[in-house]
């Protein structure tokens, strides 16, 4: 909050003398939360009568809003958790279905996923957002042993070869973390980056990529009904169309390399996704190859490489730059590239099966 801010919120709010209202609809302020005096998140301005104001905290609806005097201490400028030390609360993560969700998850499932998760404490928000995602995975084990381990509240379980086993998540207590947490998990499982956000959008991404692709293909359709509310529903497509869907095929020498749209990775791999062993050292040749053409459809051209060099999971690990400009032939570019997966899936391993 700059100095002529706070300087207005001073001179209005900030006296002994009666309060004088000047907010008006839409401004944001940082609210204690009624149901929760100990969570501070923030709220929208949705009415004004006389020095009262009415508040709604985002993402909340008109039957949780409340009124607060301009001059309560329950209410701050946004700004002032953070210049107190204080710990604002995130008031949600909201679902894109629009977005692309990737090799690991399962569309129809992914249809299935409630619109927001929160709000709510941090950890609440947490558990319920990543537990959701394992919950939708076509095969739990592999999302299972992509999440990271630490020391924090938040613990998830999963099922899978029979037993039921669970992870404990790092310690995350403020909304960056929990976005950074997010967002290097969604490029583990290989989703769009907005799959999740902090307010609701349309991902300009993969609507642009659907429509490129035609209708039809989408894996979850949302729609706004005359009267506001959201619904989200599945494609009715047949088993039939889903069973002959067209699997990512791995060209040693295509004349030209094109990525694949959105929607066609999404039928391609949500039902020819191998099952992978969740520890990268056991990946086989082909294994190795089906999760970097995946992860970059473009290093798709160096299959060839990787099977003359015969580079499964555990060569995989031992990959440099060095090494595979000097051996395979590769150049610079397309080696970082490489290195930048190897680093990320070296970053998973922790998880001991």
């Amino acid at each position: 909050m700059n100095v002529s801010m706070r300087a207005w919120w001073n001179h209005s709010y900030g006296t002994s003398r009666s309060p004088v209202n000047e907010f008006k609809m839409g401004m944001k302020v940082e609210a204690l939360d009624p149901r929760n005096l100990t969570s501070t998140c923030i709220a929208s301005v949705v009415g004004v009568l006389g020095p009262r104001l009415r508040l709604r905290l985002d993402g909340s609806d008109n039957k949780n809003d409340f009124w607060r005097l301009v001059d309560s201490n329950e209410i701050h400028p946004v700004g002032h958790c953070e210049q107190n030390g204080g710990m604002l609360q995130p008031p949600l993560v909201y679902v894109n279905p629009g977005c692309y969700c990737g090799p690991y998850l399962d569309p129809r499932k992914v249809c299935q996923l409630p619109m927001q998760f929160g709000p709510g404490a941090i950890s609440r928000v947490l558990r319920e957002s990543v537990q959701s995602l394992v919950d939708a995975a076509l095969d739990q084990k592999q999302i299972f042993g992509m999440l990271r381990q630490g020391d924090g509240k938040v613990i998830i379980t999963a099922s899978f070869d029979g037993k039921s086993v669970t992870v404990r998540l790092p310690a995350i207590d403020k909304r960056s973390d929990l976005w950074s947490f997010m967002e290097i998990l969604f490029e583990e499982i290989m989703c769009c980056e907005q799959f999740f956000s902090s307010e609701p959008i349309v991902c300009t991404k993969c609507t642009t990529d659907k429509k490129a692709a035609g209708a039809g293909t989408s894996s979850s359709v949302t729609t706004t009904t005359s009267n506001g509310t959201t619904k989200r529903r599945c494609s009715a497509e047949s088993s039939s169309d889903t069973a002959t869907a067209t699997a990512l095929v791995v060209s040693s020498t295509p004349p030209k390399q094109t990525r694949k749209t959105v929607p066609e990775l999404e039928a391609a791999t949500s039902t020819t996704c191998p099952k992978m062993s969740a520890d990268p050292a056991e990946w086989s040749i082909e294994e190795v190859i089906y999760h970097i053409s995946i992860s970059d459809p473009m290093l798709a051209v160096h299959a060839d490489l990787f099977r003359r060099h015969e580079i499964d999971g555990k060569a995989l690990l031992l990959l440099n730059s060095d090494m595979m400009m000097k051996y395979m032939d590769l150049k610079l570019g397309p080696a970082l590239k490489i290195c930048n997966l190897v680093s990320r899936i070296r970053g998973r391993r922790h998880f001991s099966l």
